[in-house]
């Protein structure tokens, strides 16, 4: 069987944990935006900035996935 790297895994909880903030903050700063207040470039930069680790995080939450189904695979041929 091939060893897959554990930092894959590692990388998709951290980037989750990181989405999850992200995803609060970039939802207070849509907030911010619909209300209207005087100045938005803090609320348009961290709707900006959100974008970068949710996106790297879905895109290896699929890697991730991909793994684990191969690895099931393989151990579901290899018990038969």
């Amino acid at each position: 069987m091939v060893n897959h790297p554990r930092w894959i895994y590692v990388a998709t909880i951290v980037l989750g944990a990181l989405s999850f903030v992200m995803f609060v903050l970039e939802r207070l700063a849509i907030i911010d935006i619909f209300h209207g207040e005087s100045d938005l470039r803090l609320e348009w930069n961290v709707v900006h900035l959100a974008f970068l680790p949710v996106l790297i995080f879905h895109v290896l939450g699929i890697v991730s996935a991909v793994i684990a189904v191969r690895r099931l695979g393989r151990s579901d041929r290899s018990a038969t």
